[in-house]
């Protein structure tokens, strides 16, 4: 319930999602899990439509990742 509790993504900095039901949201970066107790339910077609973009099916591309070592 504080400012500081948001977080914000790029799509391209987003490894993996999940959501084993509607009150709960795990993000994936490439550095850390993120894990979310979310006070309403996780609408299905916006999830649906944001697991699309993070493996790149909306667009009929093959979901393919690159490892980028530093």
């Amino acid at each position: 319930d504080h400012a500081s509790d948001n977080r914000a993504w790029k799509l391209r900095d987003i490894e993996t999602i999940g959501s084993p039901d509607p009150y709960h949201l795990r993000v994936t970066t490439y550095n850390e899990t993120f894990t979310f107790d979310l006070k309403s339910p996780l609408d299905p077609k916006v999830y649906d439509s944001l697991w699309k973009k993070i493996y790149r099916l909306e667009s009929g591309q093959a979901y393919k990742r690159e490892l980028v070592h530093e």
